[in-house]
């Protein structure tokens, strides 16, 4: 399904359907199992996640919103 992001309507066509995540801020601090409790950036978090799920054999990669500059997810590839 092509069209409308959950942030909005998006600059160039993204299959929604290979969205592996929701678009998170980049430069927004979380707190995260992969920092060990503690704070992180969601861009960070998306390269950490990346790595988890390509050692279980599943491919993604980070695409980031052309509509809203700075809002990162994880995608199939």
């Amino acid at each position: 399904m092509k069209g409308r992001s959950a942030v909005g309507t998006l600059a160039v066509p993204v299959d929604e359907d290979s969205l592996v995540t929701r678009w998170l801020r980049g430069g927004t601090r979380e707190p995260s199992c992969h920092a060990g409790g503690g704070l992180m950036r969601n861009r960070d978090w998306l390269d950490a996640e990346q790595k988890v799920l390509a050692a279980k054999g599943v491919a993604v990669v980070v695409v980031e919103n052309p509509a809203l500059p700075g809002y990162f997810a994880l995608a199939r590839s």
